[in-house]
């Protein structure tokens, strides 16, 4: 729903069904049935992105992706005993080993994340406290009540409040020194969740 690509391992294809957040695999072409005046399509022998056949959830229905979520994946590729997969959903490359070789799609995580820092992320462009993405409207306020005088930016596109503690010293391509609304870990710097 609509299947975006369709690529080969050996004998097995394997379906890129963008919509439905999932891989499907299916067997080698020499055990279909025969085509008739009404056509079936085989059964699925795998599913890469949900722990079922009948799940469609982004990211598996996660707040965050992780290696074994996909959301609208657009193309895949096999090339040196690798699949390469475009998670166009979440703006990342996935990369794992030969799914022709595993019976549990379902629990086949990828092994590397191309284009973010860790499988958690899914931001447009690398996010680290330093940047701000104005989607159609922005507000930016400074407390001269305290001292030094404290510098606020509505990163909207971000979903996030970026804080600096010296609106006077702010020089560009500085990291804020407080981000609010994105958790209170490490990582804060580099999300960007709704809600």
């Amino acid at each position: 729903f609509p299947p975006e690509g369709v690529f080969t391992i050996g004998n097995l294809s394997f379906v890129v069904d963008t919509y439905n957040n999932r891989i499907v695999r299916f067997a080698n072409y020499d055990t279909w049935a025969a085509e008739t005046t009404t056509v079936v399509s085989p059964s699925a022998t795998g599913v890469l992105g949900q722990v079922d056949y009948g799940s469609s959830d982004i990211n598996r229905g996660l707040t965050e992706p992780t290696a074994f979520t996909l959301s609208a994946p657009m193309a895949g590729l096999f090339a040196g005993g690798m699949l390469f997969v475009a998670d166009s959903g979440n703006n990342r490359v996935l990369v794992y080993g030969d799914p022709s070789a595993s019976n549990d799609l379902q629990s086949l995580g990828a092994q590397r994340v191309l284009g973010q820092d860790g499988f958690q992320f899914n931001t447009v462009n690398l996010i680290e406290g330093r940047e701000f993405r104005f989607n159609s409207a922005g507000a930016i306020a400074v407390d001269n009540s305290s001292d030094p005088p404290r510098l606020y930016v509505s990163d909207t596109g971000n979903n996030r409040i970026l804080g600096f503690k010296d609106a006077r010293k702010v020089r560009p391509g500085q990291k804020a020194d407080l981000v609010i609304g994105q958790g209170s870990d490490d990582s804060r710097f580099q999300r960007s969740l709704v809600n």
